[in-house]
């Protein structure tokens, strides 16, 4: 079972007129024969995330942060028993690409370039 890392970073009405919270993703805690660990995306900037947060409490009139406050979600399977697929980690790796060589020719010049030696043009 996995969990996911959330932090809260925004606030938006929905077409229904409903208040709903914006989310960031930024790790997840695994768990193994020996524990549970986590692993942090290295792409989220922290720092970002507390200002977002610390925005968002401005505009609800709450005191400012010094840490930035997260959430545990647990992922859970789906009713046709296959886990969350759009959320971090739980997706496979892209699989790699055939690329097909060609061969190009090299460039062919109409002219030959000026030659410093035969007083082309350099001085």
């Amino acid at each position: 079972m996995s969990k996911r890392i959330v932090a809260r970073v925004g606030s938006y009405t929905n077409s229904n007129n409903e208040q709903k919270g914006e989310y960031q993703n930024i790790g997840v805690i695994l768990s193994n024969d020996k524990g549970e660990y986590g692993l942090l995306d290295p792409a989220i900037n922290l720092a970002g995330i507390l200002i977002k947060q610390n925005i968002l409490a401005a505009k609800e009139n709450k005191p400012q942060r010094e840490k930035v406050a997260f959430s545990l979600f647990e992922d859970k399977p789906k009713n046709d028993n296959s886990y969350n697929t759009n959320q971090p980690y739980s997706q496979p790796a892209p699989q790699p690409q055939q690329y097909q060589q060609t061969q190009q020719a090299p460039p062919q010049y109409q002219q030959q370039p000026p030659s410093p030696v035969n007083g082309g043009g350099f001085s």
